[in-house]
Parts: structure tokens; C-alpha cells; sequence
């Protein structure tokens, strides 16, 4: 199987790696009868490739002193672990047995020593790889023609294209996985909210990617692996998700028309604001998912599962309903008429333009300062305030009814020169006597 690689095959391990987990630790005695190792388990080659993987993957976070003792990782520069990535991940796609024993292997390692190993590293240096390989820079470089040189003496069939499209979808399964672990979120898009950073289509185009091995390598080998994934705002329009695994994944005003979602779990999923015009999401599990504000006009919402689903304002529109559903989206607060839905979308427009103006506001008002007093005497509060260029770098603050303050300051700075005034003149009668 070309996609299995040899990860999936126990001929594929060579000898002296098998030797590495079979060979005795004693020689035997010259009469000892030979040694005869008979293997039953069927997964043998899977556990000895996701030995090595997990070992490799490892090696990622390791950090060592450099030259100036200054402490970096063993593999260091974006190219290097580039490099790295692709050799360890480009002849096969990582069987589902595979990925399991690789993630529980690592699992081990960080419970049994968390400064050896954390998935919170290996997540960060895997996220910048995908980073940097969603924009084309390891295609650019070459790397993934020199793994196909390095990988065609291995009698490795895939070429060039499909060695990157297979890096790809491994790495991709790494962090679906990874981030669970470290329980911090995978962004395949890149965050929204940090705009240099988001590309709404950027999931897309590495599906369109991986079609070098097949129209549905994506589809077929990640749509299970696909839980707690963030793809806010994203664009999916289209994208084959039929029986994905989407629970709990936050998918709030993300663009999805017309996906194929059919039998897909969408249990607690955030959905809110997304749009589903003409998706199919039929025989779905939407059991306590938030369709608040979804745009579901045109759906195939047919044999799903909505219990304790939130469908508050969302658009029903000519969507397709069995009659139980109808109901619950009626009592759930649902919208059936397209103007209507239109109506409450300028009227969310309008919420949120209103708040942005307050805070604009907010942002924009000069702080008021006010003059505290204690036992009758007027006391400020102990604030700098600027003039001129000197080397103060805090904000400064305008004082509100200056002049009935200016009164009181005049107030106590006569009362402090009448003190000084009492002052000169007791000691200067001490001089005369």
C-alpha cells in the first residue's frame, strides 16, 4: 500500500534495527539449543516504526549549550528541522495503529520525565514547520526533491509532489493530536485575531495540496482526527468532511457552504455566526451544538440530531427538516423567513459597531483626576506629569475645575511660606540673644 509507507509493513524495518528490540542481553551458552523468535503480534512492524518516530520526534525539543553556553535546540534552524521532518515523514502516510503508539509512546516519556519531553515544545516547533510549509518555502528550498533523491534509493514509488503532499498530512495529524495533548489550541488557518498571522483559505490550499496522492487523502486519512480543531473565520466552502470527527471544534463565522458534513460529529461544536448555505449536513450529530446566528438556508438537515442544540436565530430557510426537528427549531427560537434573518444581521452590524465606538471612546477619554483631602488639607495624588521633552514615559493626565483647585493650591502653598516666614523669624531672634 503506498500510502502506508513503511510504517505499516514489519518487512520494512531492517535487520539491525529489529536486532535493537530482539537480541538477547546475554549470549547463550554454547549448549543451549539455538534460539528460535517467532512473532504472532500482526503489529510488529507498527511498533518498532513508531519506536523510531516517537524517538525522532523527541529529538525535536532536545536543547543543548551552544558554543557561547547559550542554550538551543539540537536541531536548531527552520531548515534543519525542515530536513529532519522530511526524511522522517515523507515515504508513507502514518497508519491510524501508528499514530496511536507514536502519541502514547510520547505520552509515556513526557509522565515519566517533563524535562525531557513536553508536548507544549514539540507542538510549537511542529506549528512553525506547518507554518512555513503551507507558504511553499520547503518546496522552494528543495528540500523535498532532495528527501525524493534520498527516498528513490530506498525504492521509495512516490514522487517529489506526493513526498511533500505526505509530510504534509503527517504533520497535520502530529498536531491534531499534539495539541490535544498539550491542550492548547491548533489554528490550521492561523489565529484571526492576530491578522499577520490568519489565512482564511490557508486550510484549503493545503487540501489542495495533498490531492498529489489522491482526490480524498485528506478526506479519507485526517477527517477522524479532527476533534477541538480551531477554524474560526476560516473558509471551507465546498471541502468533502463527510463523517468527520468535528466535536467540540470551533468553527464560529467560518464560511462553509455546500461542505459535505454527512453522518460528520458535530457534538458541542461552536458554530455560531457560521455559515452552512446548501451544506449537507444529514444524519449529522449535533447534539449541544451552538448554531446561534448560523445561516443554514438550503440545508440538508434530514435525519439529524439536534438534542439540546442551541438554534436560537439561526436561518431555517428552505432547509430541509424532518418534522421533529421543525418543531424543536421552532420552540428553540429558529428563523424561517430570509428577510427576517437579514433584519437580525444588520441589527448585529449595528451592535457591534456601536460597541466598537464605545470603546474607541473609552480609549480615546483623558483620565480625571481627583484631589483627595485629609483632616481639612488638600492632598494630590502622587502623579507625574510631563512638560517638554525630558525622560518620562508615562502618560500624562488633565486636571478637571482647575481653577477651584488652583484656589486651593495657592491656599497651601501661602500657608507653607507663613511657616517658613515663622521659622526665619524665631531664629533670628535666637541670634540676637
Amino acid at each position: 500500500d503506498r500510502e502506508r509507507g513503511r510504517w505499516g509493513s514489519a518487512s520494512s524495518i531492517s535487520s539491525r534495527t529489529i536486532s535493537r528490540y530482539t537480541s538477547p542481553p546475554h549470549p547463550l551458552p554454547p549448549s543451549s539449543p539455538p534460539l528460535r523468535l517467532e512473532f504472532s503480534h500482526p503489529s510488529l512492524g507498527e511498533y518498532l516504526g513508531a519506536e523510531e518516530i516517537a524517538l525522532q520526534l523527541k529529538a525535536l525539543t532536545q536543547q543543548v549549550p551552544d558554543q557561547y553556553g547559550e542554550v538551543i535546540f539540537a536541531i536548531d534552524s527552520p531548515s534543519q528541522v525542515a530536513e529532519h521532518l522530511y526524511q522522517l515523514l515523507g515515504y508513507g502516510l502514518l497508519s491510524d495503529e501508528i499514530e496511536e503508539l507514536v502519541m502514547e509512546r510520547l505520552r509515556r516519556e513526557e509522565k515519566r520525565n517533563a524535562d525531557s519531553f513536553s508536548f507544549n515544545v514539540l507542538f510549537k516547533r511542529l506549528y512553525r514547520f506547518y507554518r512555513t510549509y503551507c507558504r511553499g518555502r520547503w518546496l522552494d528550498e528543495g528540500i523535498a526533491h532532495q528527501v525524493y533523491t534520498q527516498l528513490r534509493a530506498l525504492q521509495n514509488p512516490l514522487n517529489g509532489l506526493q513526498i511533500d503532499a505526505t509530510v504534509g498530512i503527517n504533520v497535520f495529524l502530529l498536531l491534531c493530536a499534539g495539541a490535544r495533548a498539550a491542550k492548547v489550541p491548533f489554528w490550521p488557518c492561523g489565529n484571526p485575531e492576530i491578522p499577520q498571522e490568519f489565512d482564511a483559505d490557508q486550510l484549503v490550499s493545503f487540501i489542495g495540496r495533498t490531492v498529489a496522492l489522491s482526490p480524498t487523502a485528506f478526506w479519507q486519512r485526517v477527517r477522524h482526527s479532527l476533534s477541538q480543531i480551531h477554524l474560526t473565520q476560516a473558509c471551507l466552502n465546498g471541502v468533502m468532511l463527510a463523517e468527520a470527527n468535528l466535536s467540540q471544534a470551533h468553527l464560529s463565522a467560518a464560511e462553509l457552504m455546500g461542505v459535505n458534513l454527512v453522518g460528520a460529529n458535530l457534538r458541542h461544536t461552536h458554530l455560531v455566526w457560521a455559515n452552512l448555505a446548501g451544506a449537507n449536513l444529514s444524519h449529522g450529530d449535533l447534539c449541544g451544538a451552538n448554531l446561534e446566528g448560523a445561516n443554514l438556508s438550503g440545508a440538508d438537515l434530514r435525519g439529524a440530531n439536534f438534542t439540546s442544540a442551541n438554534l436560537t436565530n439561526a436561518c431555517l430557510f428552505e432547509a430541509q427538516l424532518d418534522e421533529q426537528n421543525r418543531n424543536f427549531a421552532i420552540r428553540s427560537g429558529a428563523i424561517f423567513s430570509r428577510e427576517e434573518f437579514q433584519v437580525y444581521k444588520k441589527s448585529l452590524v449595528a451592535q457591534n459597531l456601536t460597541k466598537r465606538l464605545e470603546e474607541d471612546a473609552l480609549l480615546e477619554e483623558e483620565p480625571t483626576i481627583f484631589i483627595e483631602s485629609a483632616e481639612g488639607e488638600p492632598i494630590l495624588p502622587e502623579i507625574r506629569y510631563t512638560h517638554g521633552n525630558d525622560d518620562y514615559e508615562g502618560e500624562t493626565a488633565q486636571l478637571e475645575d482647575w481653577e477651584a483647585q488652583k484656589a486651593i493650591l495657592q491656599e497651601t502653598q501661602e500657608d507653607s511660606s507663613e511657616y517658613e516666614e515663622t521659622i526665619i523669624v524665631e531664629e533670628a531672634l535666637k541670634e540676637e540673644s
